[in-house]
């Protein structure tokens, strides 16, 4: 949502070296609008401080390009309203997009298509601790549903600070994924994230963390 972002500009750049012509749109300032004609002529406003634009297909371009990291249900019904309201070109889905947010259904599709994946609980009631501890042992992880870049995750160790850590997710109401701990030998400071389309690996990167974490 931030267009001098560095990932941003790198895609612009890339846009305009192909012959392309693109604008930024932040999420922020995107109004939907959803019209009673019966040919259709949804449109989105979009405001940007005292102004506000009506933006059609024939001004928004033919394709998006989605970077939604945050308030990601209103992107959804951005995204969505974009491309099946308006007919736009995107290369995200907003049903993808449902799916990548929610790390338990990012899960069950990985497990629905024969992918191994770390053994895994979600709960939102603290009372689960003991069920928790007894089949996926400690130490483990435990995760925010919605969360990236290592936001609300902890490894623990015993079963004072479990109970503790999710008696805090059952007091905010937040909903809570449990896992295995896996460790792999040698350097636990990195892992390796590949990218898939289709049934293809196109790229991988390798990711190391800071020292001591």
């Amino acid at each position: 949502n931030n267009p001098n972002s560095e990932a941003v500009k790198a895609i612009t750049k890339s846009i305009q070296k192909r012959g392309h012509v693109s604008q930024v749109l932040r999420l922020d300032n995107i109004r939907i609008v959803v019209s009673n004609n019966p040919k259709g002529y949804d449109t989105i406003r979009y405001v940007q401080g005292n102004k506000s634009i009506s933006l059609s297909r024939a001004n928004l371009g033919d394709a998006i390009i989605p970077r939604i990291g945050t308030n990601v249900p209103m992107g959804i019904k951005v995204l969505n309203h974009l491309t099946k309201n308006m007919g736009i070109y995107s290369c995200i889905s907003s049903i993808g997009l449902l799916n990548a947010y929610d790390k338990m259904r990012t899960l069950q599709i990985a497990s629905e298509h024969g992918i191994r994946t770390p053994k895994s609980y979600m709960s939102d009631n603290y009372r689960d601790y003991e069920y928790i501890a007894s089949h996926l042992k400690l130490p483990i992880v435990i995760k925010h549903l919605h969360s990236s870049m290592g936001a609300g995750v902890s490894i623990i160790d015993t079963m004072i600070s479990l109970k503790t850590t999710l008696q805090s997710f059952s007091k905010i109401k937040k909903s809570f994924l449990v896992q295995e701990f896996i460790y792999s030998g040698g350097n636990k400071s990195k892992d390796i994230r590949a990218v898939v389309i289709g049934n293809q690996v196109v790229a991988a990167y390798e990711r190391t963390a800071k020292p001591n974490e």
